[in-house]
């Protein structure tokens, strides 16, 4: 019931924030934004806590994260990077709560290095031309690292004004 209750209110705040965000009320949406954030808070505090350590990391990401939504809701270049800095330690937090309950092994940390050096060779050899011959750009991309060439287009399809041409490659 409490859970209902929980969901039905987010539900209401979240209308009243879309109100005084298209209004631009900054008054009346740091309440409104800070109330919302603080029912994720109160989500896992009613939750049952089988696994100690994975509750405290969960917790302790959503009070960061409360914290970064209410810096958020000033204007000001100090709150900005507070709000910033709160919502990355909180993003950490999760990550660590994530990785305590999976147990993850050395094909996890493998995977995860290896599609991050894909990820950094896919960015740096996109800013290449293409065309001319077999390598240049995204051909020698394509033909040395080929997850890395599909990540990358698949990057390309979502974020055409970050990198480059809406028309991908």
């Amino acid at each position: 019931m409490l859970n209902l209750l929980i969901v039905l209110t987010a539900i209401i705040l979240l209308t009243v924030l879309l109100h005084y965000e298209n209004s631009q009320n900054i008054k009346g949406l740091l309440p409104a934004k800070t109330l919302l954030s603080s029912l994720f808070v109160l989500a896992v505090l009613v939750q049952p806590h089988p696994i100690a350590h994975y509750y405290r990391f969960l917790l302790t990401g959503f009070l960061l994260c409360l914290v970064g939504d209410v810096c958020l809701a000033f204007q000001q270049e100090k709150m900005f990077l507070l709000g910033l800095i709160s919502f990355l330690l909180g993003h950490v937090s999760y990550i660590f709560g994530f990785f305590y309950v999976a147990h993850p092994g050395a094909w996890t940390w493998g995977g995860i290095y290896d599609h991050s050096l894909y990820q950094q060779q896919g960015l740096l050899l996109a800013q290449t031309p293409l065309g001319g011959n077999e390598n240049t750009g995204s051909n020698l991309l394509h033909r040395h690292h080929p997850n890395a060439f599909r990540s990358m287009v698949g990057f390309r399809q979502f974020t055409p004004d970050v990198i480059g041409t809406p028309n991908g490659f």
